[in-house]
């Protein structure tokens, strides 16, 4: 709810205060809040193990692919400079 509401610092406070670390809910919004503040790699490292978990996860696959078309475009107009 916190991220919907655009609070990502509240969002990240009150997530690392969950004991329960290993199931998918909680690896999702892991990788959601990584994503926000733009720590691209955690953000994939927390997908991939929702993928490990749940291999169909449409959420988790997308949040990649997205995350890799940010870094194609990004090494794409480096390379035009």
């Amino acid at each position: 709810m916190l991220l919907k509401k655009g609070d990502v610092k509240q969002a990240k406070q009150v997530f690392e205060q969950i004991t329960d670390k290993n199931n998918v809910d909680y690896l999702l919004v892991g990788g959601m809040l990584e994503q926000k503040f733009q720590n691209w790699s955690n953000a994939i490292n927390f997908y991939n193990k929702v993928l490990e978990k749940d291999q169909d996860n449409k959420i988790a696959k997308n949040s990649i692919d997205y995350i890799y078309s940010i870094f194609n475009f990004r090494n794409s107009e480096s390379l035009n400079v």
